[in-house]
């Protein structure tokens, strides 16, 4: 969930590791241009054996600052 206005929009990409050295691409949202909103950006994929998460946020649409208020992560079939 990044800040939210209802106007600005985030473009990011996520990706995991289980070593924190090899990075796999899960998410990739570098495009977009839907504004955000309290339920933030959903994003679903195959299973993957991860310990790491990193969100690569690349653009806010109103300002040049980037704004992460919440990370949630399921495991995998919930």
């Amino acid at each position: 969930v990044p800040y939210f206005d209802g106007n600005r929009y985030y473009q990011y990409t996520v990706e995991v590791s289980n070593d924190d050295k090899t990075w796999t691409l899960v998410a990739d949202a570098s495009k977009n241009t839907t504004p955000g909103n309290e339920k933030g950006y959903t994003h679903k994929f195959a299973p993957v054996k991860a310990r790491y998460v990193k969100v690569n946020m690349l653009k806010n649409s109103d300002n040049p600052a980037v704004h992460l208020v919440d990370l949630r992560v399921y495991e995998a079939g919930k």
